[in-house]
């Protein structure tokens, strides 16, 4: 069995150091841009592009999803209990039991050493998740490797919830820090202003400067603001669209996986599964169900400063006629200010292909489609719609289809 990207969790880099590496980062861009734009910026706004930009995504350790497998591995004679037949500077096979924790977020975060530290533990990422291997040196005593597992599991969580403390702390210091530098450098170019105005001759004008585009990452990351006295509501950008209709494809497939634990569940219990885990990921979101938006309830909206950002639809689906209706009626809770939906379909139906193919050309048929995106996965699919009320004006529609038959 193959190990890779093999470390110590929670124990190569102090973390500290890590978010002090942040911090001269953040000093570093607000240093680096033209006065005239830190001059002219919406100060607010400014503030909540570095917020995102610079915080950390949480890391999400889905212990109580832990599942194994196993294998063979060679181990050293000196890693033998005693009483095993083997020479020493031997390599004998023995048989393991791997542990898969689930993770997402910031993978940077496994290998930080918060404060407490308690103990290192070797371990390694492989196919998305968080592994380690317990050698099995006694095939009739499979509680030997439950308590070795249970011991290890312990340590993790408990490095993981000394982490995440420190993460939030981080994150929540991350506005005030971002508030400083900005009045710091403000400060100081108010103070080569007035020395050079002290000279007695007049000043050179600056040509406007040219604003790079912002670098996303995979957080609710708010673009860029441009020094302008009026300030458009925030969008949310393409790649934290396509970040949260992951996010839901990943949760989607566990429903798939699982489906002992969803089984008997109506939309709005499968909707309430969903919203905490994309809580958990953007942080500078709200999100809710059941919120009153425009022209009806929505399942699932996310909003920012008063303004939505991304909204969906739970369905079970019923055929062509409901999946049109379900359009119309994610379509309805758009204004012009909302760019970003999708459609998330639980197909009860036990001929998953068939029902595929009708969602597919069914969408195709609506009133306000606008053209095929192209599927990402076999279950999603990206449309472009025109508004009902601006049919000039497009937005990004998404279906993903997730299979949770009886």
């Amino acid at each position: 069995m193959a190990v890779t990207e093999a470390f110590k969790i929670f124990c190569e880099q102090e973390f500290d150091d890590v978010t002090a590496e942040r911090r001269q980062r953040l000093a570093g861009e607000i240093s680096a841009e033209d006065q005239d734009y830190i001059l002219g910026v919406d100060r607010d706004r400014y503030v909540e592009h570095l917020v995102s930009k610079y915080a950390f995504d949480p890391l999400i350790l889905e212990l109580d999803e832990k599942t194994v497998s196993d294998g063979e591995i060679e181990v050293l004679a000196e890693q033998f209990p005693p009483g095993f037949a083997v020479q020493r500077g031997g390599r004998y096979k023995r048989p393991i039991v791997r542990y898969h924790i689930p993770f997402s977020g910031d993978s940077q975060l496994l290998r930080c050493r918060p404060n407490p530290f308690y103990v290192d533990r070797a371990m390694f990422v492989a196919e998305g998740c968080l592994c380690f291997d317990i050698v099995v040196f006694y095939q009739n005593e499979p509680e030997r490797v439950r308590n070795a597992a249970d011991r290890t599991l312990k340590m993790v969580k408990q490095q993981y919830d000394s982490l995440s403390e420190q993460v939030n702390l981080f994150n929540r210091s991350l506005r005030a820090v971002a508030s400083t530098a900005i009045a710091r450098g403000i400060g100081e170019i108010e103070q080569r202003t007035a020395f050079v105005a002290a000279l007695g001759v007049p000043v050179r004008r600056r040509e406007a400067p040219t604003l790079p585009v912002p670098v996303a990452r995979k957080r609710l990351v708010i673009d860029r603001p441009e020094p302008a006295k009026a300030v458009s509501d925030p969008a949310l950008a393409q790649e934290m669209y396509e970040e949260i209709l992951r996010l839901l494809h990943r949760l989607g497939r566990t429903f798939e996986r699982l489906p002992s634990l969803y089984a008997g569940k109506d939309e709005e219990a499968l909707r309430d599964h969903l919203i905490p885990y994309l809580e958990s990921h953007f942080e500078l979101a709200s999100t809710t169900g059941e919120t009153f938006n425009k022209s009806g309830k929505t399942d699932i909206l996310m909003r920012y400063e008063g303004v939505n950002v991304f909204v969906a639809e739970c369905k079970f689906w019923g055929g062509q006629k409901k999946h049109l209706e379900t359009i119309d009626q994610a379509l309805s809770y758009l204004s012009w200010r909302d760019s970003k939906a999708a459609i998330i379909c639980f197909v009860k139906n036990k001929a998953m292909t068939a029902t595929l193919r009708s969602v597919e050309g069914d969408t195709l048929s609506h009133s306000q489609f606008a053209r095929f995106l192209g599927k990402r996965e076999e279950t999603w699919f990206d449309y472009e719609f025109s508004l009902p009320q601006d049919t000039d004006r497009h937005i990004r529609l998404a279906v993903l289809c997730f299979h949770t038959p009886e």
